[in-house]
């Protein structure tokens, strides 16, 4: 509702419209893709779309090659999306994490096949695979692997912020624009 109604208060003409939709529905690949949010503006007979994929991925969670799966699996459907719908003006990925081990580059498994650590770009054209039992397990809606339309950088950026008890808690994130 507080992003609804922020939109609102920025229109400029009396048919301008947004809407603010969460956890919509897009498939894509033949596959259903529940996008985080969704901002769909409307103006006369324009529509324009904005998608945003948010993952927060927490020490506790203790599973960063499934980290990376999931978010390459967001970051795909993302470019595949704007790859084939001209309605969408926009997309982002936003990561957040408290768990450090996030920014470390990996010297084996999951995360050597599909990195995500700070400093990494995603490739153009590059064809990013997993190859472990439970990593095929968790991708088998992408027999082909990844490959992406555009280079994505991975940069973390840090922020320090009080957690409930008051004492400084670290984390870091990145967005990418797709």
């Amino acid at each position: 509702h507080l992003v609804s109604r922020e939109l609102d208060q920025n229109t400029f003409y009396d048919d301008e419209r947004f809407m603010v939709k969460f956890e919509k529905n897009m498939p894509i690949n033949g596959n259903n893709d529940y996008i985080d949010i969704v901002i769909e503006y409307k103006r006369d007979h324009l529509t324009k779309l904005f998608l945003i994929e948010l993952k927060f991925k927490k020490v506790s969670d203790s599973a960063p090659d499934l980290g990376n799966i999931e978010s390459y699996k967001d970051i795909f459907n993302l470019d595949c999306h704007k790859q084939i719908n001209p309605n969408i003006a926009g997309c982002f990925f936003i990561f957040l994490t408290n768990y450090a081990t996030y920014l470390n580059q990996s010297s084996s498994g999951t995360r050597t096949q599909i990195p995500m650590y700070d400093g990494y770009v995603i490739k153009a054209n590059q064809n990013y695979h997993v190859t472990g039992r439970a990593a095929l397990k968790a991708t088998l809606k992408y027999p082909k692997g990844f490959t992406f339309s555009s280079d994505y950088p991975i940069e973390y950026q840090h922020i320090n912020m009080p957690n409930i008890s008051t004492q400084e808690k670290d984390y870091w994130f990145f967005i990418l624009k797709i």
